[in-house]
């Protein structure tokens, strides 16, 4: 689960899968914007067959709690 999620995340903000660490978020890669979190929201949502509630949205604030919210919803 976490390779595909790391996959999801590294295509969207356009980096390697490699890079994609626990503390990865918007506080320390730029491309990690306000419309690239709704665009990880939505591809992992599909991806995952998920759906994330406002309260799971917004506190994402890095791939560690993004990666708590998919693995508490599958």
């Amino acid at each position: 689960m976490e390779q595909k999620l790391k996959a999801v995340v590294a295509n969207i903000l356009s980096i390697n899968a490699e890079d994609v660490t626990d503390d990865l978020g918007p506080d320390n890669n730029g491309n990690w914007d306000s419309l690239n979190h709704m665009n990880i929201i939505t591809a992992v949502e599909k991806e995952f067959d998920i759906a994330m509630s406002m309260s799971d949205i917004q506190g994402i604030v890095d791939f560690a709690t993004l990666k708590a919210v998919v693995t508490k919803l599958s």
